[in-house]
């Protein structure tokens, strides 16, 4: 069970997950004793913060965040343990600016294809208006798209540098090099074993 909502003790606004067992108990595998706490400047206070999850687990977060002179969708994304997946945009976070002021995020769902789709307002030249925005969920170096990368995701990365096998840019381009090679397949090698690895996959 795992539940969102925003945080504005001690006087800093936070998002926060809490999640539960079955029996009811804080998960202690998930953040610090089952509570994950981000803090970053939601606006407005009352802000919806709405919550969903990846076939693979992942918890999805879409809410408002203020970026200084306006506001702006934000959408954030967890791996299974808490922390901010370092795989999907800025270290876990993707800021949208779809207008010339105030963005305000409302809705959250998973579309058939994986691709996260939030749903809101932005505010235009004719002033506001309803606004969708879908984002991709790519991973650079998961060629099987299970959301992990793995010695199968290197190998197949290797097919491709051979001809062998087609792999997306975006996908198997580790070093963004608009080219797939054995370097690549060997990045996504290190990057299974857990080595701290650059991974810059083109952008799609």
């Amino acid at each position: 069970i795992l539940i969102g909502g925003l945080s504005l003790y001690p006087d800093v606004r936070s998002i926060l997950l809490v999640r539960y067992n079955t029996d009811g108990g804080l998960d202690a595998s998930f953040g610090t004793a089952g509570i994950v706490s981000t803090p970053r400047e939601v606006a407005p206070v009352d802000a919806p913060v709405r919550l969903s999850l990846q076939t693979d687990g992942k918890p999805i977060v879409a809410t408002t965040l203020d970026t200084g002179d306006f506001t702006d969708f934000g959408v954030l994304r967890y791996d299974m343990t808490g922390n901010l997946d370092s795989t999907f945009g800025d270290d876990g976070i993707v800021i949208t600016d779809l207008g010339t002021s105030d963005d305000v995020a409302s809705g959250l769902a998973i579309d058939e294809s994986g691709k996260i789709v939030v749903a809101g307002s932005y505010s235009g030249p004719l002033g506001a208006d309803f606004a969708v925005a879908r984002y991709s969920v790519t991973t650079c170096g998961d060629t099987t798209g299970d959301g992990r990368v793995s010695a199968t995701d290197a190998l197949v990365t290797l097919d491709a540098s051979l001809g062998l096998t087609a792999c997306d840019l975006c996908v198997c381009d580790m070093d963004d090099s608009a080219d797939v090679t054995a370097t690549d397949a060997l990045i996504v090698l290190q990057s299974a074993v857990g080595l701290d690895v650059a991974a810059e996959c083109g952008a799609c």
